[in-house]
């Protein structure tokens, strides 16, 4: 089995994160999709919206036609709508080991977490637990490491900068 998961704030989710799981899921035909909202991210602000406002709109994003392909294989894991402290995906992808023992895992990033992964918690039993996936946006360079880098480029487009223009 295989089993792609794509955690984040998604505050808010925008079509970027779609193409991101679109073309994951044309080029690594993954059985389920977990989308892994964050509850208090450890390495930035918590998010502006609520964890239950961002799940409304990550099952809407599910029913736009682009994400049709995938929607039927895909569940919103929401784990860590509760708890106090910062949540971890070393934490959340043991879970998910424990539920589906034997699966490859594939954990899908964004090119600024790529870089950014070193200064995650536990990153060396992060990557004994998946194979980093990740695609690279627009304008931004290809970082060395061991990532499997998806065919493509996808939208200069960030949730921070939704937010920026909703904002003015």
């Amino acid at each position: 089995m295989r089993i792609l998961v794509f955690g984040g704030s998604f505050d808010p989710v925008h079509r970027g994160h779609l193409a991101l799981l679109r073309d994951a899921d044309r080029q690594l035909r993954p059985d389920r999709i977990v989308i892994l909202p964050s509850g208090r991210p450890p390495h930035k602000a918590p998010p502006a919206a609520s964890f239950c406002d961002r799940v409304a709109l990550l099952k809407a994003a599910l029913r736009e036609p682009g994400a049709r392909r995938f929607a039927s294989r895909t569940v919103i894991d929401r784990s860590e709508e509760r708890g106090r402290g910062p949540h971890y995906t070393v934490r959340s992808l043991e879970r998910l080991r424990r539920r589906w023992p034997g699966a490859e895992v594939f954990l899908l990033l964004g090119s600024d977490q790529v870089a950014a992964f070193g200064r995650w918690h536990q990153p060396d039993r992060i990557l004994r637990m998946c194979r980093r996936v990740a695609g690279l946006r627009r304008g931004t360079r290809r970082p060395r490491s061991d990532v499997l880098w998806l065919r493509g480029l996808f939208p200069e487009l960030s949730s921070s900068q939704v937010r920026g223009v909703l904002a003015e």
